[in-house]
């Protein structure tokens, strides 16, 4: 008797072991959120001509992405040019409606039952009061299974970092544009997020 509970003690200490080690793995790689989708028709965001872009902008952009990155070089160059394609679709906005889907978060609006035609309703409505809108999906998660383990573990935690995510990145776009207001909608979970962003 005294062996099977041994046994099974030790079965029980090692699944705590690799659950731990799953999650130490999903939150200390934590993918970035994507803002993508911009102005929900386009599924991609639009290729960035740094000539574009004046140079202090370039360098905010670059010292935001070290903010949400660290070292990673790699990541460091895909959130600038995620931040420098956000920063030339908003420019010559008035209003930037941000998106951000429920479930596991890589939905855009279209895919999200009602939401395609809330926003464009929104930017509607905005732009018959004379505001030039556009709407961003804020992308948090990459389809697939390690996408859902990150999003598990950041759900179990409050989403404390995709709500700084998106908290830079909307920084990064009124530091650059101060004029430009920003709509941050959500459903769900991403609703969650937005709360924490806006308290951010």
């Amino acid at each position: 008797m005294l062996k099977k509970i041994r046994g099974q003690g030790l079965v029980v200490i090692l699944a705590v072991m690799v659950l731990l080690a799953l999650m130490c793995v999903a939150l200390f790689s934590l993918e970035v959120g994507m803002a993508s989708d911009i102005g929900i028709q386009y599924p991609v965001l639009p290729a960035c001509d740094y000539n574009a872009v004046p140079q202090q902008v370039i360098d905010s952009a670059v010292e935001m992405a070290a903010e949400l990155v660290g070292d990673s070089q790699a990541k460091l160059q895909e959130i600038v040019d995620q931040l420098l394609a956000t920063y030339l679709e908003a420019q010559n906005r008035d209003v930037i409606v941000v998106f951000n889907s429920g479930g596991w978060g890589w939905n855009i609006a279209h895919a999200t039952s009602g939401w395609g035609t809330i926003l464009d309703g929104i930017k509607s409505e905005l732009e018959s009061q004379g505001y030039n809108a556009a709407v961003m999906n804020y992308r948090r998660t990459s389809n697939g299974f390690l996408g859902i383990t990150r999003e598990f573990f950041e759900a179990a935690t409050r989403y404390p970092h995709k709500a700084k995510d998106l908290a830079v990145r909307i920084e990064f776009l009124t530091a650059n544009i101060p004029e430009l207001k920003v709509i941050i909608a959500g459903e769900s979970t991403g609703t969650v997020i937005s709360d924490k962003t806006m308290d951010i």
